[in-house]
């Protein structure tokens, strides 16, 4: 284990995301991507909780459980 604390898990509500993938770009550890036409969590091992893609998104779409 690398030390990072894997109880974080990035949810997305695609009924509000823009798709502007502003959190994609800001995300510091890969976790997001683009696939399909919309912003999927990938990597969800890899999020950290640093709240990145919290703060970019426009509406609210992206929160940690």
């Amino acid at each position: 284990m690398n030390g990072v604390d894997q109880n974080y898990q990035p949810e997305i509500d695609p009924t509000i995301c823009l798709r502007c993938k502003k959190c994609i770009e800001v995300c510091p550890n890969n976790v997001l991507e683009w696939s399909h036409g919309k912003v999927v969590v990938a990597r969800p091992e890899n999020c950290t909780g640093c709240g990145k893609c919290i703060d970019e998104c426009p509406t609210g779409a992206i929160w940690l459980e």
